[in-house]
């Protein structure tokens, strides 16, 4: 994972730990629609691209590890 990315996922984690710390926050359901809306095409980019990426690499690199032993 490069760095652009790592500082990405760290920003995330950051503002959910913030979010999701605060228990009255729960009770306040349009900030909860509006923060997950609002992160939410982060979590999607981390899910959908970025973590297929990563493990399709992982994979890719095992499989060639099986194929040399």
């Amino acid at each position: 994972m490069n760095k652009v990315d790592t500082e990405r996922l760290k920003h995330l984690m950051e503002r959910m730990n913030d979010f999701f710390h605060q228990p009255l926050n729960f009770e306040k359901k349009e900030e909860v629609m509006s923060f997950a809306m609002e992160i939410y095409p982060e979590i999607q980019y981390f899910y959908y691209d970025l973590i297929p990426r990563l493990l399709d690499s992982e994979l890719s690199e095992d499989a060639h590890k099986r194929i040399i032993k």
